[in-house]
């Protein structure tokens, strides 16, 4: 039979099977690209937080430092607070002690000069001058020196006890403001400690919740990429498998196409044969008889008239009566066209028949070109092994009916398996 010039056909629709795939992988692609630009910059940001993270630490061993060295300043400055309240205890007993020697010296000088003043008869210089020897005078005398002496040396440890309390009470202020300053001082030290500790606690668990972050974006950066890796790999398993099935139907279409070329001349010279036979035969064969002309038909004599008129005188050269026709044989009528065959589809919608034919084949059921043919691509074997035994040897050779009839119980048993890009662009599975 004359093979149909379906080339443009089936190559534009290979280039629509092609083209998105090929859409498809550059989308792949591009996902992947995107998703590794992505996992370098998470990547960058973890040693960048981690980086921050390891100076973090290394400020708070150095504040760690610093606090040992501020506990060590801060207890020697509270061994010197210790030191100086028990100096300033001592200096207060001191003050205490020369007060009260103060307080008496002040008192006996009082308490004398009273003593003179109420008893002025009987003072040490009158008795002097009322001695009536030298003896008595001069022991009368060194009497009141040495009572002036005393008076003036009472005087003197009286004011020197005064000076040395003033020392000490200035001492004392001194003591006290020291430590004053030394307890501030500690006061800030501890302040700033604490304030440099949580700053380092506060940075430190910020960083570590941005690396726990991180640290999961790029576990899931990771499994994306994974999957789109493997989903390229589909795409490309697909595409070689798609690729070596075309160079088979390739293959077969050129080992059909040369059988039937084959065929087709051996038919052409066997109908030369024929058409010399033939000639042969008419050559060789004697020439008909002519066909007896069929009588004339007779004409129905005339009824007697009463007066018949005298006839003409006939022509000396009649001309013959034509010959009759003969009637033409009957046509044949037309046998009337067989019923097509009710169509088994298995439960399923014709339409989709049509829609997967159309994928398939662009919708021709009489496709012959590479390994599968047929509206619904059969392969050779699986269509010897699905349809009945009176179909015929291949399903482009088979009615739409037929080939239906045997898809659907292929499907029932398969499912859309067989027919893996058609079912899944059309939305069967």
């Amino acid at each position: 039979m004359p093979r149909r010039p379906i080339t443009l056909v089936v190559v534009a629709a290979m280039a629509l099977v092609v083209m998105p795939s090929l859409a498809g992988a550059q989308t792949l692609e591009d996902e992947l690209d995107r998703a590794q630009d992505e996992l370098a910059s998470t990547r960058g940001e973890i040693d960048a937080t981690t980086a921050a993270l390891s100076d973090v630490r290394d400020r708070i061993v150095q504040i760690d430092d610093d606090l040992a060295d501020a506990q060590d300043h801060l207890a020697l400055i509270e061994a010197e607070l210790d030191t100086l309240e028990v100096e300033t205890a001592g200096l207060a007993e001191d003050m205490f002690a020369l007060q009260d020697q103060a307080e008496a010296s002040r008192h006996r000088i009082t308490s004398r000069a009273r003593t003179l003043y109420m008893h002025g008869q009987t003072a040490p210089m009158l008795a002097m001058f009322e001695a009536t020897t030298a003896d008595a005078a001069a022991d009368k005398a060194a009497n009141v020196a040495r009572v002036a002496d005393n008076d003036r040396a009472e005087a003197e440890a009286a004011e020197a006890d005064e000076q040395a309390l003033e020392v000490v009470l200035d001492e004392l202020a001194r003591k006290k403001g020291l430590m004053g300053v030394r307890s501030q001082e500690a006061a800030d030290v501890r302040d700033a400690i604490e304030a440099d500790l949580d700053e380092a606690r506060r940075l430190r668990d910020g960083l570590a919740a941005r690396t726990d972050e991180l640290s999961g974006d790029a576990g899931s950066l990771q499994g994306e990429i994974a999957t789109i890796v493997q989903r390229i790999e589909d795409r490309e398993s697909e595409r070689l498998q798609r690729e070596l099935a075309e160079q088979q139907r390739r293959e077969e279409a050129a080992a059909r196409a040369a059988a039937e070329a084959a065929a087709e001349e051996e038919a052409a010279a066997e109908e030369a044969e024929a058409v010399a036979a033939a000639a042969a035969e008419v050559t060789e064969a004697p020439a008909p008889e002519p066909e007896p002309e069929p009588e004339p038909e007779t004409e129905p004599e005339p009824e007697p008239e009463p007066e018949p008129e005298p006839e003409p005188e006939p022509d000396p050269d009649p001309e013959p009566a034509p010959k009759p026709k003969p009637k033409p044989k009957p046509e044949p009528e037309p046998e009337p066209e067989p019923e097509p065959d009710p169509v088994d589809t298995g439960g399923i919608p014709m339409s989709t028949w049509d829609a997967l034919a159309e994928c398939e084949s662009n919708g021709q059921w009489d496709l012959n070109i590479g390994l599968y043919d047929g509206g619904l691509q059969f392969h050779p074997t699986t269509w010897n092994r699905w349809k009945k035994s009176s179909y015929p040897a291949y399903a482009w050779q088979a009615s739409k009916a037929q080939q239906i009839e045997a898809a659907s119980r292929l499907q029932a048993d398969q499912g859309w398996a067989p027919w893996p890009f058609c079912t899944r662009h059309l939305g069967l599975r």
